[in-house]
């Protein structure tokens, strides 16, 4: 009868148990960065979501968790607000360039590069990044003119460096088979792609200070070249 019962409680909390199980071993998005940038990574951080404290963890995990020098970070924005449209092309923005650049005063008196650049038209040289952090740029492209996503991955495969990384991060938001769709886009430029869900990242804190995660990434693709 124990043994039964046993098997009862066994049998009717296998999925939950694997759920809990499977869940241990997602990674965070400050997992992933960690595990993907060394110190003295070169890193193209692009369209962040303007004021950091509204909810886009990147440049303070780079900053603050990982002590990245900011010299060491370039962040690119095309002109300021949203989703811009200019001779018919849907063009990637989160936010204004200029208040992304004045709250990162508020995480160090180092600042980064920003730059306002059309990841469209990098206006970078060639191999002149060891990471590249997409956090729903290529969502948007998706979305808006799915046409221009080769054409993304290309102006970042262009400045990447031989042994470099691509970093998506993913929402659930985004347009149906978006794995799919950039999995085969990379795939088509030679990119070995590793392609899973992320442990969400609602929050996190780092000394006495806290962040709020606005729009929490569910899923990340990291790619490679052969």
């Amino acid at each position: 009868m124990v043994f039964g019962l046993k098997m009862f409680i066994y049998n009717y909390n296998t999925p939950f148990i694997m759920m809990f199980l499977t869940s241990l071993f997602k990674k965070s998005e400050i997992d992933i960065l960690k595990g993907e940038i060394g110190m003295s990574s070169k890193i193209l951080v692009v369209g962040p979501m303007a004021d950091y404290s509204k909810g886009d963890p990147t440049l303070p995990i780079l900053i603050k968790v990982l002590a990245i020098n900011p010299r060491n970070i370039t962040v690119i924005d095309y002109q300021g607000s949203a989703i811009e449209r200019l001779r018919g092309e849907v063009l990637p923005c989160y936010g204004n360039l200029k208040i992304t650049a004045e709250s990162v005063k508020r995480l160090s008196s180092i600042s980064p590069h920003f730059v306002y650049a059309n990841a469209l038209s990098l206006p970078f040289k060639e191999n002149s990044f060891d990471v590249i952090i997409d956090r729903g740029t290529h969502q948007f492209i998706l979305m808006n003119n799915p046409k221009k996503m080769g054409e993304l991955l290309s102006q970042y495969a262009k400045v990447l460096t031989k042994d470099g990384r691509l970093i998506f991060f993913c929402f659930n938001s985004g347009p149906p088979n978006l794995f799919v769709k950039l999995v085969k886009e990379l795939s088509h430029l030679g990119f070995i792609v590793d392609a899973k869900e992320a442990k969400p990242l609602v929050s996190f804190k780092w000394k006495r200070e806290s962040y709020n995660v606005a729009y929490t990434a569910d899923q990340y693709i990291v790619a490679y070249r052969k």
